[in-house]
C-alpha cells in the first residue's frame, strides 16, 4: 500500500501560504502606517523630473510576475521530464 505523503505535505503548504499571507497583511498594514505619517512632509518635497517618465508599479509588477510564472511552468516542465527518464530507467 503506497504511503500518504501528498496529504501532509500539501496540510503543511498552506499552513505556510497562510502564515505569508498573514505576515503580508501586517507588513502592508506597518507600510500604510508609516505612508500616512510622512505624507505630510514628502508633499511638501518637489517632485522628481523623471518622475513622469517611470512607468506605473503595477505595470513592472505585472511583467515580473508574468515572467515568474513562465519560469515556474518551465521549471514544472523540465522536473517531470527528469522524472519520466528516471522512470523509465527503473522499468
Amino acid at each position: 500500500m503506497p504511503i500518504d505523503v501528498v496529504s501532509p505535505m500539501v496540510s503543511a503548504q498552506e499552513t505556510f501560504i497562510e502564515a505569508v499571507k498573514a505576515n503580508q497583511s501586517r507588513s502592508v498594514d506597518a507600510a500604510r502606517t508609516v505612508s500616512n505619517f510622512l505624507s505630510p512632509v514628502s508633499s511638501r518635497l518637489p517632485r522628481s523630473p523623471l518622475a513622469d517618465a517611470l512607468p506605473e508599479p503595477g505595470t513592472v509588477i505585472d511583467a515580473q510576475l508574468a515572467f515568474v510564472g513562465e519560469l515556474v511552468s518551465a521549471q514544472r516542465d523540465y522536473t517531470r521530464q527528469l522524472v519520466d527518464a528516471f522512470a523509465s530507467a527503473a522499468d
